[in-house]
């Protein structure tokens, strides 16, 4: 592979896609198997393909910083959060599914990495557990309110997921943040003409 340095924005592009093909290789097909089994086992309630295509078939958009879902405003929603700034877990959340990869970390150690030939020091954290959680879905069945806002309450629900498929949501999302980087910088060549 050559050095990032010497390659056009293009061809930094290309890498880039590889690699979120390569990621997205291990976490949707997960995804999608998740849904399937969740349908399966609740019929009047199933999730819809969002969960791993986000309206497009190769497309699951991995996020950190989840919005717009009624749990992060929880206490517990919240304490996540404040794990996710202290570096105890990373928080990888699926674009418009309402759901999340949790990577919990061990305590930090002090390390010591080379980098193009120089030595840091720093910290360093093996990651320990991981689980998805994920929001029912919403039911428009004729109960009351205080049934809906208690369904809300207790949307969230915690499941097990592979190791190896938390950390590749977690690359999936580092590869997506530089595929869209060197997307931006491909424009603003086209723009200038260089």
């Amino acid at each position: 592979m050559q050095d990032k340095q010497n390659l056009t924005y293009k061809q930094q592009y290309e890498q880039a896609q590889a690699e979120c093909a390569m990621q997205l290789a291990v976490v949707q097909p997960w995804l999608k198997q998740f849904t399937e089994e969740y349908n399966k086992n609740h019929p009047r309630a199933t999730m819809g393909t969002c969960m791993y295509d986000n309206g497009k078939e190769d497309q699951v958009r991995i996020i950190t910083s989840p919005f717009g879902d009624f749990y992060w405003h929880t206490e517990a929603g919240k304490t996540l959060m404040e794990r996710q700034k202290t570096g105890e877990i990373g928080l990888y959340y699926v674009y418009g599914a309402g759901s999340s990869f949790i990577i919990e970390y061990s305590p930090a150690q002090q390390a010591v990495f080379a980098y193009e030939g120089q030595l840091y020091q720093g910290v360093h954290r093996e990651p320990v557990n991981a689980y998805f959680l994920y929001t029912e879905p919403y039911i428009n069945a004729a109960g009351s309110v205080e049934e809906a806002a208690l369904a809300a309450k207790n949307a969230t629900k915690r499941a097990e997921v592979p190791m190896e498929v938390a950390l590749a949501a977690q690359k999936l999302n580092s590869a997506q943040n530089y595929l869209g980087a060197v997307y931006g910088c491909m424009l603003e060549e086209e723009r200038r003409g260089w």
